[in-house]
């Protein structure tokens, strides 16, 4: 419990999330949107908007919320396995539903930021194209 109290610290000080999903946009390939994103506009904001949104409901960030959301759910598992086994529990079950909550908050700032992922897709886009 202690190092994942830890995990979430450093994943919210440091807006992990966030960095996940630009390295996730940095990587990918933007040539099949690269006309209309280098187009200009409100319709080259709007395309690569959307392509951030889109590479991020399938990159790394995602997958390391989901897998950390995992963990927050068989944390109580955990703890009844401690009750049955007549054990005392470890740790302080606040400070875990602390953690998950710092999590969930972490995860919902930093994901519902897409315009900066879409200003690098865009920079990327474009610096390609000349």
């Amino acid at each position: 419990m202690h190092e994942l109290g830890k995990l979430t610290s450093q994943i919210a000080d440091t807006h992990a999330f966030n960095e996940l999903s630009r390295w996730d946009i940095i990587a990918a390939d933007v040539q099949i949107n690269r006309t209309t994103i280098c187009g200009g506009g409100s319709a080259a904001r709007a395309a690569a908007r959307l392509a951030a949104m889109e590479i991020s409901e399938a990159g790394i960030a995602l997958q390391t919320w989901m897998q950390m959301n995992g963990v927050f759910e068989e944390m109580p598992w955990l703890f009844d396995q401690f009750d049955y086994l007549s054990l005392p529990k470890p740790g302080n079950v606040e400070a875990l539903e602390q953690a998950e909550a710092r999590a969930h908050t972490a995860f919902s700032e930093d994901m519902l930021q897409p315009l900066d992922g879409a200003l690098e897709l865009v920079s990327k886009a474009c610096r390609i194209e000349s």
